[in-house]
Order: structure tokens, then C-alpha cells, then sequence
């Protein structure tokens, strides 16, 4: 369900979900009662003592000033405050924080608003009551393994490896103790979605506008992008160490980028867009632009949509051959495949891939849709929103 920004506070203030460092140590927003296994199977404190080392602090000092940030963050406090409560605070808390968080023994709480990053910080024993429960990494990944077979499934060993960030062998090691079914080109999928596979239809007309390192962009190996990405489109959708951008998903792949500008109740939602939709995608595109305005507690959004130019679609290189399976044969290739996606406190369905269900532009120039919309009231039940929107279209043309 989409949650506005004070309502995701909520299950942080409510202690249902907490934020830590997890998949390739960025920080999510996890289900509490499924935090210290998510923790336990990413931890990787590597990077943690090197930005310790960095600030000049060597494990005594650590121990001393972890000590005294417990002391300071019974309650949440800001980073000012934790560090004028304190004795003998060095010059950055910051990495001493990063490494407190990533043990579990601190926890993000709240920020001034959604778009902030900007935390508080309370030691986990005060604000939930007890310490973080320490889980053998190697059971926790195992657990971790199902939990993804089930959400992006059909993957790889090398998708899972990259979405949690953890070295090849452990991810191996993680996926066959869940005995999965394995298909072809080196796929697998859980056991108990087999079947369900099968039945998989494309959800037409569907339009996502997915944030900044969404969870199912996030999903999946570079080679495993073929799915919703085009390999044109990679180095326009992915910066250079591999963290996805805003898109544009239509009936499954992307088809353009977006970003947005404002602040308080008025924001602009800026659209660039491969290719020409039609009425009912333009209407599902502007309704999904409008549920984004919402979620950023914007009461007056105004949408900017323009057509840009596809990169050549050049010839791809032939990926290298996927990683064999470990266990059993491979069964025939399956036409139709089910992909899914982690929300952050819990999983749900992501539409499949459908190629070819728009046409490319071939006309040169650009063309710019602006649609000024003010939401004077909504309501929500269940997943479903209804706004009653006051529009007003202009077109224009530049060359």
C-alpha cells in the first residue's frame, strides 16, 4: 500500500519497522520483527572500520566513544545534540554513528521530512526495548535467499550476489539451501512459485514511476537487467557503480526517466520520455505522477512531460555464459517468467516485461505536455486513491 510521508514515520515511531544499513549497505526500512536477520545476513563491517581508521580513531577509541553515544541517544537526538551531550566527541561523529548502525546498536528513527536524510539516532536497547538478537550470518542469508527467490524470482547466483552484497560463494551457498527449482540459462526459481510461473500474465496498461535505488531496479545483476532495461539504455538508467536512477517503467520497462523540484505543498514532476504513449498510458502516467505527489505531501503538482531522444540500439556484445547450477539437470526454457520486488517493509508483485508495446519516435525535436494539477482532496482505502483533480493542458512545440 502507498503511505504518505508522516504515515511511513509512523511505523518507525510505532516500532514496526526499523531503518538499518542492509542489501549493499544502503539503508531500508525493514520489518522489525525481520530486522536482526536482515542485518545478521548483510553485515559487513569492513568499510565501517576503514572510515574509522580514515577519521583517525583506532578500535579503543571506537569502544570509548560508542560508549558514551549510548549514553548521549537514550531518546532520538540529532547528530548536534548526541555530539554536545558527549565528553570527548571527535570533529566527524559521523563515522562512529555509520558504525554503530551497522552493528545494530543504534537505529536511525526520524527525519525533519521525507526528503531528508538528516536523522535522529536512539540506541536500539531504549527505543525498542531490548538488543538486536544475533543470528549466525550464515543461517540469516540462508533465510535471506528464500525471501528473494520469492520476491525477484526467476534469478541467478550472480543477482542475488549482487543484490545483497556478499561474496559469490555465500550467495551460492544461500540459494541451493533452499533447493530451488532450477530452470534454463541458469535461472531459478522457489519451489512453491513453480506452478504459479506458469500462469503468468502481462498486467497491461500499467505505469510505475520508481524512485531513485527503487528496490526492484536495485533487484538484479547488470546481466540481469535484460528484463525491464534495455542494454542501450543502461548507462542513461545506472551511474557508474551501479545504483539505479528514477524511471519511468511502462507495462514493465523503462521507457524514460523522471525527477522532480519544489518544496512544501508544491512540487513539479519533470518527465522524459523514449517513446509516444497513447491515451490510456498517458492517463495511467499522469494519475501515477499524481500518486507521487502524494506520497511527497505535495497538495499541487504540476506535471512536465517531455520526448527525448533514444540512444542507438547498437548490436549487444554476447553476454558471457550465466553461472551453471549446482544441483539437479535444467528443464526446458519457459516463455512466460514472474518478477517481483521488495517495498521496503514487506514484498509485493512487480509487473512482467513486455517489449514492443510502444513505437519509438522517429520525428526530430522534442515535444513538451504540461499539465498543471491541484489536488483539492483525497482519500484512501486499501490501495485504492481517489483525487479530485482541477486540470488545465497546454501544448506547446519547440524545435
Amino acid at each position: 500500500r502507498l503511505l504518505k510521508g508522516a504515515a511511513v514515520e509512523g511505523v518507525i515511531s510505532t516500532k514496526r519497522a526499523a531503518r538499518i544499513p542492509a542489501m549493499r549497505q544502503k539503508t531500508f526500512m525493514v520489518p522489525m520483527e525481520t530486522a536482526p536477520a536482515i542485518l545478521a545476513a548483510t553485515r559487513n563491517e569492513s568499510p565501517y572500520r576503514s572510515a574509522l581508521r580514515r577519521a583517525g580513531l583506532d578500535d579503543e577509541d571506537y569502544k570509548n566513544l560508542r560508549r558514551e553515544v549510548l549514553l548521549a541517544a537514550g531518546f532520538p537526538k540529532t547528530v548536534d545534540e548526541i555530539h554536545d551531550a558527549m565528553r570527548s566527541p571527535p570533529d566527524d561523529l559521523g563515522p562512529v554513528l555509520n558504525a554503530m548502525c551497522s552493528e545494530g546498536a543504534l537505529l536511525r528513527i526520524k527525519s525533519p521530512n521525507i526528503r531528508s536524510n538528516d536523522f535522529t539516532f536512539a540506541a536500539t536497547k531504549v527505543w525498542v526495548g531490548k538488543e538486536m538478537k544475533n543470528i549466525p550470518q550464515e543461517q540469516a542469508l540462508a533465510w535471506l535467499a528464500g525471501e528473494y527467490l520469492t520476491a525477484f524470482g526467476p534469478v541467478t547466483y550472480e543477482d542475488f550476489a549482487w543484490w545483497a552484497g556478499v561474496k559469490p560463494d555465500d550467495a551460492a551457498n544461500a540459494l541451493d539451501a533452499q533447493d530451488p527449482a532450477p530452470l534454463a540459462d541458469g535461472l531459478m526459481i522457489h519451489r512453491r512459485d513453480e506452478r504459479a510461473l506458469e500462469g503468468t500474465r502481462p498486467h497491461l496498461g500499467r505505469v510505475s514511476l520508481l524512485p531513485k535505488l527503487d528496490c526492484y531496479t536495485m533487484g538484479y545483476a547488470p546481466n540481469g537487467r535484460a528484463r525491464f532495461v534495455h542494454s542501450s539504455l543502461l548507462s542513461e538508467t545506472y551511474d557508474g557503480v551501479g545504483n539505479a536512477q528514477p524511471l519511468v517503467l511502462i507495462e514493465g520497462e523503462v521507457h524514460g526517466t523522471w525527477s522532480f523540484r519544489g518544496a512544501g505543498d508544491r512540487i513539479t514532476i519533470a518527465i522524459q520520455l523514449y517513446d509516444a504513449p497513447g491515451p490510456r498510458l498517458q492517463a495511467a502516467l499522469e494519475d501515477e505522477a499524481h500518486l507521487v505527489g502524494g506520497f511527497l505531501e505535495a497538495s499541487n503538482v504540476t506535471i512536465e512531460q517531455e520526448r527525448v531522444a533514444r540512444p542507438a540500439r547498437r548490436a549487444a556484445a554476447k553476454a558471457p555464459p550465466r553461472k551453471a547450477l549446482k544441483r539437479g539437470s535444467l528443464k526446458p526454457a519457459r516463455r512466460k517468467t514472474r518478477y517481483g520486488s521488495g517495498n521496503g517493509i514487506g514484498f509485493s508483485a512487480v509487473p512482467p516485461t513486455r517489449y514492443g508495446s510502444m513505437t519509438a519516435i522517429s520525428p526530430p525535436g522534442r515535444h513538451t505536455r504540461r499539465i498543471s494539477a491541484k489536488i483539492t482532496g483525497d482519500t484512501c482505502s486499501g490501495t485504492s486513491w481517489k483525487s479530485k483533480l482541477a486540470v488545465t493542458r497546454s501544448n506547446d512545440r519547440s524545435a
